[in-house]
């Protein structure tokens, strides 16, 4: 089923981004590197945006029920809005940090 190998392959993607934060926190710390430990804070929420989407995938593969004859597909969208309102939260803190 291409649904399942897609969720197979953001698994893989969140945890090649779990390293790659773990490895420039660590590096960063280490190396007192301001730099780094900013673009981990970047990962980070890459990191986020990969597991509420992992989890959104695993949801919308439940099977619909009585109750929920639609089952659970509508996660993905609410993933992606959540996501999506995130995003927009992190810009405005962004831009008022700059305008301040």
């Amino acid at each position: 089923m291409a649904g399942n190998r897609n969720r197979n392959l953001l698994l893989v993607c969140l945890a090649l981004n779990c390293c790659f934060l773990f490895i420039e926190v660590v590096g960063g710390i280490l190396t007192h590197s301001l730099a780094l430990l900013a673009d981990g804070g970047h990962m980070a929420s890459d990191v986020g945006a990969l597991l509420l989407s992992a989890i959104a995938a695993t949801l919308a593969f439940r099977p619909a029920t009585k109750g929920r004859t639609y089952g659970f597909a509508r996660a993905e969208i609410l993933a992606a809005f959540v996501n999506g309102v995130a995003l927009i939260a992190i810009s405005v803190f962004i831009f008022w940090e700059a305008f301040r």
